[in-house]
């Protein structure tokens, strides 16, 4: 990232903190100090099933190694208690905190907004599993907003052979449900967002059996 300048000085703005320079240095006048950016925990859900987390420090960014201590601590806890699944939610985007999420997955489930930057953000993350040989399913959230990009999300679908899951629509009752710190499952379960959520987890399980 011409981050180092011509007489050596470093511009903090452009680092990445990638550790090239501390490991090519031949006079290894560089040293890295280990920097503690937040913790990781072992939570437990209402029906008793583990939930592995992690809380970042104000300012602190994500990492991929940071996702796959969680994810190794998740994995060992399922083989375990004879878990059949473990269930990653990963950040947005196609970086390394992305990457470090799906990797080695069996199946990646892309939520997607029927906006020109959600089909946009789609069909980079497609790219990203398809890369990795990862079979992927869309679901689209907010659906009611635009039929016709509802449309074009599904054509994309069909034409990259990726299961199109279903649709939330938009239900002012996932705010009050947030607001009370509970699912839409919990706070509402009649509520039309609720029961799409049961039509796309009767077709995701469809897709990964």
């Amino acid at each position: 990232f011409n981050a180092i300048s011509e007489d050596y000085i470093v511009n903090p703005l452009k680092c990445e903190g990638c550790g090239a320079c501390y490991f090519l240095c031949p006079a290894e006048a560089i040293d890295f100090q280990p920097n503690l950016d937040g913790n990781w925990m072992v939570s437990q859900l209402d029906n008793g099933a583990p939930l592995v987390h992690a809380e970042l420090f104000p300012g602190q960014e994500n990492s991929g190694k940071l996702v796959a201590e969680v994810r190794k601590t998740a994995r060992n806890m399922a083989e375990t208690n004879h878990h059949e699944y473990v269930l990653i939610d990963g950040p947005p985007g196609i970086g390394c905190p992305v990457i470090s999420s799906i990797t080695g997955t069996d199946y990646a489930i892309v939520v997607s907004e029927p906006t020109v930057s959600g089909l946009h953000d789609l069909e980079r993350i497609a790219r990203l599993a398809k890369h990795f040989k990862i079979a992927a399913g869309v679901i689209v959230n907010k659906a009611d907003l635009s039929a016709d990009f509802v449309g074009k999300i599904k054509k994309y679908c069909q034409n990259e052979n990726i299961d199109y899951l279903g649709e939330i629509p938009y239900d002012l009752q996932i705010s009050e449900a947030q607001k009370n710190a509970q699912t839409i499952l919990q706070w509402a379960p009649k509520s039309k967002a609720s029961q799409a959520i049961h039509q796309i987890y009767q077709q995701l399980l469809a897709a990964i059996q």
